[in-house]
């Protein structure tokens, strides 16, 4: 019986051990002194107080418009989570409603993470797609012969 409990102590102690983080932060400086040139510090994730060391963004990187308004590297704490566009980007909004956007820039060919094709394919289908939603929506869906709407 004292063996089961004490299995029981164990396991329940060994489910309730905490996330280990590496690469905590508070400014850019701190990321740069860890681990070099193109880091910031940024939030965890959108609703966390934890800061941590991240990438600056490259091409097709979702990016935050307003992050671009804040220096890089900044001594002070980021109130966003995504790092600013890598250098010679910018980041350009999806659409001219929202402060989300994509880096990208004149060389933005240069510096692409890993193969994004496809995915860029899937992208630009599901962009027409809400478009013809929308045009279906409004009722601008005009050629009936075709099937296709404009």
């Amino acid at each position: 019986m004292i063996i089961a409990l004490l299995h029981v102590l164990f396991l329940a102690r060994s489910m309730t051990a905490g996330l280990v983080l590496t690469g905590a932060c508070e400014t850019d400086t701190d990321c740069m002194g860890a681990r070099g040139e193109g880091w910031c510090c940024a939030k965890w994730n959108p609703g966390s107080t934890l800061s941590v060391c991240k990438k600056l963004g490259v091409v097709r990187d979702m990016c935050h418009t307003t992050v671009e308004a804040v220096p890089y590297p900044f001594d002070g704490i980021r109130q966003f989570w995504r790092c600013p566009c890598g250098e010679s980007l910018e980041c350009v909004p999806i659409t001219s409603e929202t402060s989300i956007g994509r880096c990208g820039g004149s060389d933005a060919t240069v510096t692409k993470r890993g193969n994004v094709t496809a995915v860029e394919t899937l992208y630009e289908q599901l962009r027409q797609l809400i478009f013809v939603e929308q045009l279906e929506i409004t009722g601008l869906n005009s050629d009936p012969e075709s099937g296709i709407s404009r």
